[in-house]
């Protein structure tokens, strides 16, 4: 019953972590970071890509 919602939550979260470009659920897996760390990545990663995108975009 709650295998449909676990696969779109394990889908969702790969699509997440491939458009900020941060390590495969796998990879996390083998070294699992710590709550200041994990919070840290993706405030840079989500930073980085919306610096990214905002720049493309006013370049167009």
């Amino acid at each position: 019953m709650a295998e449909p919602d676990s696969k779109r939550l394990a889908s969702n979260a790969r699509k997440i972590l491939e458009k900020y470009n941060l390590p495969t659920p796998e990879e996390l897996l083998e070294e699992i970071p710590t709550k200041d760390k994990w919070k840290k990545m993706f405030k840079k990663a989500s930073n980085d890509y919306w610096e990214n995108t905002w720049r493309q975009e006013l370049a167009t």
